[in-house]
């Protein structure tokens, strides 16, 4: 795979990756009327945000390192 391609990808997968808990928690807070307890939704926010960060270092940093094969 060349250079350009494997950086498309990870784009990809990091875009995708962030993407999966944005779009459920918008629609539970627009939709559904969700909220947090009285006094915790900065500890809501910290949370969020540490899983979106988390989502994309996984992304961008978790791919299995290729083997050389054995001669």
């Amino acid at each position: 795979m060349s250079t350009g391609t494997a950086t498309v990808l990870q784009a990809m997968g990091a875009r995708m990756a962030a993407g999966g808990p944005v779009r459920p928690a918008v629609f539970g807070v627009a939709r559904l009327g969700d909220t947090t307890r009285h006094g915790l939704a900065p500890l809501a926010v910290t949370g969020f945000v540490l899983s979106i960060a988390g989502a994309l270092a996984l992304a961008r940093f978790g791919e299995a390192e290729q083997q050389a094969a054995p001669s």
